[in-house]
């Protein structure tokens, strides 16, 4: 189950729904999620509070995936071409297109912590053995 965030600026998405439908067409083909794992954002930024890099053009697009450790990456890349595509259909293209996939923690690591986060506060030194390792 990712968390996606697509990003980008303000102005030119017609139809966000087609947006966040064409990541999460790509998440399904390449990771085979479940149908009803949904869980995306799409944010659009006013152009002051989103720099654009250099030889891009105003429809640049990040879509940062984070996702549980394991996937291979004959997943990863089968993942960014699908985004690309998908995008690609919506007029973006993939020289505007930025996608950076992070896999933070082993899956029952991050289940642990999330599991003691949710009964007792913060994480602490119950969730993984010392206060000082949760707060960094």
């Amino acid at each position: 189950m990712p968390n996606t965030l697509i990003a980008t600026r303000a102005g030119w998405i017609t139809d966000p729904g087609a947006v966040i439908d064409a990541v999460q067409s790509a998440l399904r083909e390449a990771l085979k999620i479940p149908e009803g794992d949904r869980t995306l954002r799409l944010i659009e930024h006013p152009p002051s509070h989103f720099a654009v890099p250099p030889g891009r053009g105003e429809k640049f697009t990040l879509v940062e995936v984070t996702m549980f450790s394991g996937r291979s990456m004959g997943a990863k890349r089968a993942l960014y071409q699908a985004i690309v595509r998908n995008l690609a259909a919506l007029d973006v293209s993939p020289s505007d297109i930025k996608i950076t996939a992070e896999c933070p923690l082993p899956r029952s690591t991050s289940a642990s912590r999330s599991m003691c986060s949710n009964r007792r506060g913060l994480p602490g030194k119950h969730c993984n053995g010392s206060a000082q390792s949760a707060a960094r």
